[in-house]
């Protein structure tokens, strides 16, 4: 039927409706309430919140709703997985079977208020209407009239791919220190989404696509990383797992899994490609230098040693800014009389290994020294402090912040 010859005839019926009315005549009460929402045999639907929510399946059954003079739209639901194709189908009184007697519109949106819009379709029976999200979250379904005011029943349902086993592969390992750091990897199949989880809620893990040593994101035990590979070849992915915030007493054991559930993906390897257990403390007495560790942007170190005669002392320090290129964190260091004045003897020096710094100190007094990172730095670094007879002077840790 036309879409010309269905207005007309919707027309030819509303005048006979409120012809009969005027005459007198009864009206029969199903032209006056519809069916209230049913499913068919199998289940296809539920009640919640006020939609009614779909369980998309691969054989999903009908779910059957009705539209009255006083309910112009049924609202639905369903839950979509990210990267995960749903089909949704309707029968009307346009296309479809006799079980449908109204021709109905169907608008798909992720708002339950419908500010934003999927697609909006007429006819959905014959081959359905697509739904792919990027994100997990749930779809909402508004079914009404196609000419408005018109009454009658129709049916809905939602299909999705036919469930896959899960691929997955684990590996273990432990940290002594808070340095510690192990890198994996493994082969991402073309348009594949990954899930990356770990036991010990102590460690964190990112996920990086071109190099070990950048990392693009990291997640919780309770909340695992999701990765997409939106190339359209395979590729390598790197995953480091350390403890979390560079702490020493979040130092242990963890297992970690990779896995999938796509049908196409290959099977998942875990390839080891470095491990680090960790091999100091945050802090590292030396009898010339002292080595420390700085986990964050926001960590820092505070040492002293004891001045036993007064006169020059000089503070040099060896960082990735500066000096053997052995450390790889760039630092700042400041120096003063106590441990609420660090900054007394100087403050804020980027730099001191070609050019240590000196400041005149009385007996009797301890030294203090601050290390912090330059910016967002963070990694090792050594420190060493001498008297004007090229005495080295025992730095002891006083407090850290990691």
């Amino acid at each position: 039927m036309t879409r010309f010859l269905r207005i007309v005839t919707a027309f030819f019926i509303t005048a006979l409706f409120s012809a009969a009315l005027f005459m007198g005549c009864k009206v029969d009460d199903e032209l006056l309430v519809g069916l209230e929402e049913t499913e068919e045999a199998g289940g296809g639907s539920s009640s919640s919140s006020g939609f009614t929510t779909l369980t998309p399946s691969s054989d999903a059954s009908w779910t059957t709703g009705s539209l009255t003079s006083s309910t112009q739209e049924r609202i639905y639901r369903f839950y979509a997985s990210s990267y995960t194709s749903y089909t949704v189908y309707w029968d009307d009184s346009y296309q479809g079977t006799s079980a449908a007697t109204v021709d109905v519109k169907v608008t798909a949106s992720t708002s339950s208020e419908f500010s934003s819009t999927l697609w909006t379709e007429d006819s959905g029976y014959s081959s359905g209407k697509s739904v792919y999200l990027y994100s997990s979250g749930y779809v909402y379904l508004k079914v009404y009239p196609y000419s408005s005011g018109r009454t009658g029943t129709f049916r809905i349902r939602v299909t999705a791919p036919a469930s896959t086993s899960i691929k997955s592969d684990t590996v273990s390992g432990s940290f002594s220190y808070g340095n510690g750091a192990n890198i994996y990897s493994f082969t991402a199949s073309a348009y594949t989404t990954y899930s990356i989880s770990w036991t010990n809620s102590n460690g964190t893990v990112a996920v990086a696509t071109n190099t070990s040593s950048t990392f693009s994101s990291s997640g919780s035990t309770s909340s695992p990383l999701s990765y997409y590979n939106s190339s359209s070849y395979s590729r390598t992915v790197y995953i480091k797992v350390a403890p979390y915030g560079g702490y020493d007493s979040n130092a242990g054991s963890f297992t970690m899994t990779v896995s999938t559930t796509s049908s196409s993906a290959s099977t998942v390897s875990i390839s080891t490609y470095s491990t680090n257990a960790g091999s100091y403390s945050y802090f590292t007495s030396g009898s010339v230098w002292s080595t420390g560790y700085l986990a964050s942007s926001s960590s820092y170190i505070i040492c002293r040693f004891y001045a036993s005669s007064s006169g020059y002392y000089y503070l040099k320090w060896d960082d990735s800014y500066e000096g053997s290129r052995t450390y790889t964190a760039d630092v700042f260091v400041s120096s003063g009389s106590s441990s609420s004045n660090v900054t007394s003897y100087f403050t804020g020096t980027d730099s001191g290994y070609s050019s240590p710094k000196s400041f005149y100190v009385s007996s009797g007094n301890y030294v203090y020294i601050k290390i912090y990172p330059w910016g967002s730095s963070v990694g090792t670094f050594g420190i060493c402090a001498y008297n004007s007879s090229n005495v080295y002077q025992t730095l002891a840790e006083y407090s850290v912040y990691n």
